[in-house]
């Protein structure tokens, strides 16, 4: 697998990992700290993928966006 593959899945992983600290915790207590310790890595490894928790909360928005999307069409397609 190459660097950037390694990378996306460190990402996604990351972005998975936020939503389920927000199912968990709710938006108001998470943290990059519980985001790191769910996620299995270090609070300042994320900074290798995303700028600020904001960016983090941007993705994992964007992320979960597209999940449902997908639901939705394959609902539609049946």
């Amino acid at each position: 697998m190459n660097e950037q593959s390694k990378s996306d899945l460190k990402r996604i992983g990351t972005l998975a990992a936020t939503l389920r600290v927000i199912a968990r915790d709710g938006l108001e207590k998470t943290t990059i700290r519980a985001i790191a310790t769910e996620a299995g890595c270090s609070a300042g490894s994320l900074a290798h993928y995303f700028s600020d928790k904001e960016d983090i909360l941007r993705q994992t928005l964007e992320l979960a966006d597209a999940r449902i999307s997908k639901r939705i069409s394959d609902i539609i397609s049946e």
